[in-house]
């Protein structure tokens, strides 16, 4: 699970002035960052994930709706019959933007059943099938994820390796101190040359500044751990600015009500007691509407 705001910044939001509660805080964070989810019905980082997907076959519907689900790439499509769609015969919509809603195949391209024979990208010959559904039967493999900014959401951190790290390692060693580059909950992107892997930043919680180690969470949002040289760049991902206050929001409530559990209780005028159970913030939700909050996903 991912956190969606850095330790510095929730506490940044709390006014905290010392760091007793540090590991207590950035538990909240994720436990935060997780009802953030299940709030809006999607997530707010880059995921590498597989879905498959409904296409009406045949010649009538060149368009697959991905059901809300926010594409940011795709990786590799697959029609229904099984055979993969080249990346020069379809077209992520809607341009420019992100997510993309849908995906368009390109003029002479359809979409199968899985009773059509391999290799037919039209409907000429009279074994195709021309009408009816693939049900849950094209697949998208690609990065998911609710960020409109996504095109400059990995920033550079100014930092690099200092020496080889095998991919099973969690301590990686910076070339200088982490300083405010690298913060815990920081999700970074480092690349072995070919592809790259996601790690999240879990410690240490006091003293990063001046740390050249790191400890992380390696192959994280369904990447590969890989094996790093010297020199490779880090980054980071920008987590979207409205989603990290709310993130802010949430984390500050759980830790304000920590010794409350059941809820949050409060003295009428007249004298009773009584006892509010604790869900979010209307602050928070105030925040989270549409497109953050995707009904069509179950956001609830």
């Amino acid at each position: 699970m991912t956190y969606y705001c850095t330790l510095p910044y929730a506490r940044q939001y709390l006014g905290a002035t010392v760091t007793t509660d540090d590991a207590l805080l950035f538990a909240y964070i994720r436990a935060a960052s997780s009802r953030l989810e299940e709030y809006c019905g999607q997530n707010f980082d880059e995921r590498w994930e597989s879905h498959a997907f409904n296409g009406e076959v045949g010649s009538t519907e060149p368009r697959l709706q991905l059901d809300g689900y926010p594409l940011l790439e795709v990786t590799t499509l697959t029609n229904g019959n099984g055979d993969v769609i080249a990346s020069a015969n379809f077209t992520p919509l809607p341009k420019f933007l992100y997510p993309k809603q849908t995906v368009r195949l390109n003029a002479g391209y359809y979409w199968r059943s899985p009773s059509d024979p391999s290799g037919a990208t039209d409907c000429s010959s009279s074994s195709q099938s021309w009408a009816g559904y693939a049900d849950n039967a094209i697949e998208v493999v690609g990065k998911w994820g609710y960020v409109p900014h996504w095109s400059t959401a990995w920033k550079d951190t100014g930092l690099t390796l200092s020496g080889s790290h095998s991919a099973s390692v969690t301590t990686l060693t910076l070339n200088a101190a982490a300083g405010t580059a690298i913060l815990p909950g920081h999700i970074l992107k480092i690349s072995d040359g070919t592809t790259y892997e996601q790690l999240l930043v879990t410690a240490p919680l006091t003293g990063m500044a001046t740390s050249t180690t790191i400890t992380v969470e390696r192959g994280f949002n369904g990447t590969t751990a890989l094996a790093f040289s010297t020199g490779a760049v880090i980054r980071y991902f920008h987590v979207y600015d409205l989603i990290q206050l709310a993130t802010a929001q949430m984390t500050a409530a759980l830790y304000q009500e920590r010794n409350n559990p059941t809820g949050r209780s409060l003295t009428i005028r007249d004298g009773f007691d009584l006892v509010v159970p604790i869900d979010m913030p209307e602050k928070v939700k105030a925040l989270l509407q549409y497109p953050l909050r995707n009904w069509w996903r179950g956001g609830f």
